[in-house]
């Protein structure tokens, strides 16, 4: 019975997060937390129950300078589309929650739009939404002004330690692209 406890209890919030799926235990416990105390993180981790979109959470040691996460498409079958996440390790935890919170924003808009199912259409729907903020090794860069505003809040939210706040300064969220 005591068993059965723990894993229900490590199980609380499966049902939220399974269409965000961390790849590790670290990243599981960082998703855990920012559910558990950021309103946004746990509002757009609900609106993506259900939806067609799955996100694989990962961590890298390999992201350009000066950027701290990044959402790619990953592959579309006729009933979801995979999405893959990357955030740069070694950061203040609270700081990767919110940059996982504004790549998180990037899905939802990702599932807004069902006719986006391959890196061009994602391209075309950035083209329109968003803003150009990169050119990294000849891959354009996008970002809109909703994740930028997630990023902020949930920053907000958790309280980022000010000395804490990484490239986008205090209070504002780092280039995630």
């Amino acid at each position: 019975m005591l068993l059965m406890a723990i894993l229900l209890g490590e199980l609380a919030h499966a049902g939220e997060l399974r269409r965000v799926r961390p790849v590790t235990r670290e990243l599981a416990w960082l998703m855990e937390a920012g559910y558990e105390q950021s309103p946004t993180f746990r509002a757009i981790v609900d609106q993506l129950a259900g939806k067609s979109v799955i996100v694989h959470v990962e961590p890298s040691n390999s992201l350009p300078s000066g950027v701290d996460g990044v959402l790619r498409f990953a592959a579309a079958t006729p009933r979801f589309r995979y999405l893959r996440v990357s955030l740069r390790v070694g950061l203040h935890p609270k700081i990767m929650v919110a940059i996982l919170a504004h790549e998180l924003q990037h899905a939802l808009e990702i599932d807004q739009a069902s006719w986006v199912v391959d890196v061009d259409t994602l391209r075309e729907l950035y083209q329109v939404i968003g803003v150009p903020t990169c050119k990294l090794s000849g891959r354009e860069c996008y970002d809109t002004e909703p994740a930028r505003l997630v990023g902020r809040l949930d920053r907000d939210e958790i309280g980022v330690p000010t000395n804490e706040a990484g490239p986008g300064g205090p209070g504002r969220p780092p280039p995630a692209h």
